[in-house]
């Protein structure tokens, strides 16, 4: 199965110094600090929003830096190490004394952005023990008090890192079968690289994270952060975690132990406290903005899991059907995705992209879910068996990645299994179908033009057997003049639908047959 892309953070702001560059053209002054942006409008707009922040930033902090900062509004295209680091949308450079915004957040998180970098400028020498982590908590934490409108959706992607870091906690998707109803889930195979435990992130030196170190784990270490310092504030404040850098001073630590930060969180290093503490914090709004974040992604992971099950479905048939919903495991907080603004529209697009091809008689079709990779192929009639033979064969067991070379007729042959046989054939002018499966059915429903013609649980219309293999069979007589030697399977327009499931079987691995036969003239 096809996996999702890793997971990036949607604010990447780091602490950063480099060399000198020229400065925007344009300038307007301060009494906070000088705007500089490429014209004039621009550099008027970000000088409102120092001429607010700037003074806010500063009553938000004990010890805060009495001293104009510069901003400069510029393209990050401009430089090499930023224009291939899209999620660099910030940074401050302490020794040149200036912070850098990307010009195209003017309007968007402008706000949030420049006052995670003003308080990097403006922490007070008091506040040096902070490690580099619980920096970058800080200014993100101090930035969601100050620019609300961005803040519930910073959060929620933050808590989303961290949630896919030390603690590994998993989303699960809950759905309904289409056909039988049975509520169902699945684990997402989300995440990325493994990040540091807790307890040693917290150990790491510095005023921030370095876009230097190339971290592959940085946007989990600011989920920590953010994670780490809003439980302290909520208990006691911004002024209890200067109160530690004030005692780390006193007791010669040169960096406030991580010990004690997870103390006055309410945490400790024990994944299963983050775990609990984490779902606290995922409500219904979180999880809303977290699943707009990851729509991408999780619209690719439903289309590679859901697209070759259900192949009589269209988009919004699956979704309107199925409803699938998004929550994480632990918690009864979901989302149902087709309420997510806009993701109705971009699962559509990879739905139709990805559409089943028609099967004529004599081809094949290969299908790859978590039960495995299978061949569905039809055969046509012959002497003996007249009429047609659909077959279902497990060619491997298990999943095959995104990118894999497939199967080769060796490897094929080795691992062949029969799973089903399904039978289309004219008897006494009638046309019958029957299904045989080795492990007897856990469901069987037959549906012609949208009506339900036959249906195990309630033995109507069925004939049972044992065939000439010995397994179970199921026999239904439809008595609809079809056309039987112009059958197509995986038809967008099928008008008889088989779906079936061997006892003992989950329900994600009912086996769905969208057959198209036309009317006789």
């Amino acid at each position: 199965m096809p996996r999702p892309p890793r997971l990036r953070a949607l604010l990447g702001c780091v602490l950063l110094a480099l060399a000198c560059s020229a400065p925007p053209s344009e300038q307007v002054q301060t009494p906070y600090g000088r705007a500089r942006a490429d014209t004039a409008d621009a550099a008027r707009a970000l000088a409102d929003l120092l001429e607010e922040l700037g003074p806010a930033v500063r009553a938000s902090l004990p010890d805060s830096l009495d001293r104009p900062t510069e901003v400069w509004l510029e393209d990050f295209g401009r430089y090499g190490a930023l224009a291939s680091r899209p999620g660099v949308v910030g940074l401050t450079s302490l020794t040149a004394g200036h912070i850098r915004i990307r010009a195209d957040r003017l309007g968007l998180d402008a706000d949030f952005v420049l006052v995670h970098e003003l308080v990097h400028a403006l922490l007070g020498p008091s506040w040096e023990p902070l490690p580099a982590v619980i920096t970058e908590g800080l200014c993100d934490a101090v930035a969601a008090r100050l620019a609300p409108e961005a803040a519930e959706r910073v959060r929620a992607v933050r808590l989303l890192d961290t949630a896919f870091g030390a603690p590994r906690m998993a989303l699960e998707l809950r759905y309904f079968e289409p056909t039988t109803h049975a509520r169902a889930s699945l684990p997402l195979p989300l995440g990325g690289a493994p990040a540091l435990d807790p307890s040693v992130a917290l150990e790491l030196p510095g005023r921030g994270l370095h876009l230097g170190q190339d971290r592959p784990d940085a946007t989990t270490l600011y989920g920590y952060g953010l994670f780490i310092v809003e439980r302290i504030f909520e208990r006691e404040g911004v002024e209890a975690l200067h109160a530690l850098c004030l005692r780390a001073v006193s007791e010669g630590h040169s960096q406030v132990p991580a010990a004690w930060l997870l103390d006055a969180a309410d945490l400790d290093p024990d994944p299963t406290r983050w775990r609990h503490a984490l779902l606290e914090g995922f409500d219904d709004a979180a999880l809303r903005a977290q699943v707009r974040y990851v729509s991408a992604p999780l619209a690719d992971w439903l289309v590679a899991s859901f697209r070759s099950r259900f192949p009589e479905l269209d988009a919004a048939d699956f979704l309107a059907r199925c409803l699938p919903s998004l929550g994480w495991q632990g918690s009864d907080a979901r989302v149902v995705l087709s309420t997510v603004p806009g993701f109705a529209e971009g699962f559509e697009a990879r739905w139709h992209a990805q559409g089943p091809t028609r099967l004529l008689p004599g081809e094949g079709w290969w299908l790859r879910d978590d039960d495995g990779v299978h061949l569905t192929t039809i055969l046509g009639p012959t002497r003996e068996q007249p009429g047609y033979t659909l077959t279902r064969l497990r060619m491997a067991a298990g999943p095959l990645e995104a990118g894999s070379a497939g199967l080769t007729p060796d490897s094929a042959n080795a691992a062949r299994d029969v799973e089903a046989y399904l039978r289309l054939h004219p008897r006494d002018g009638e046309l019958v179908l029957s299904s045989s499966l080795p492990g007897g059915f856990e469901h069987f429903r037959v549906e012609l033009d949208g009506f339900v013609v036959a249906e195990l649980s309630e033995e109507h219309g069925l004939r049972r057997f044992v065939d000439e293999r010995g397994w179970p069979t199921l026999e239904v007589v439809l008595t609809a003049p079809l056309r039987l030697h112009e059958l197509v399977l995986y038809h967008e327009a099928s008008n008889l639908i088989v779906s079936q499931r061997a006892a003992g079987a989950a329900p994600w691995e009912t086996q769905h047959f969208p057959i198209w036969l036309p009317r006789q003239r």
